[in-house]
């Protein structure tokens, strides 16, 4: 279940970065971040692994990278050892 509200919330980051409003202030100048953080529903605090999924995009020419760096962390967190 957690890997599923991770990658939920990885999503939601990405389409954030996509829309227009987004786009057009990068393409200004404008100091927009983007940041995918999840928090416990077991105590409604941000805490542990859950805190912050390093997805952060400061311009458009960093969403990719930062999403496939996030995507990769999550897949290495819920890999289970043999």
């Amino acid at each position: 279940m957690d890997a599923r509200c991770e990658l939920n919330v990885l999503e939601q980051a990405l389409n954030a970065c996509r829309t227009t409003v987004a786009q057009e202030a990068w393409a200004r100048g404008h100091a927009v971040v983007v940041r995918g953080w999840i928090y416990g529903l077991n105590n409604g605090l941000l805490n542990g692994l859950l805190l912050d999924l390093q997805v952060n995009a400061q311009a458009a020419a960093d969403v990719q990278g930062s999403y496939d760096r996030a995507l990769t962390a999550v897949r290495l967190r819920q890999t289970v050892p043999c």
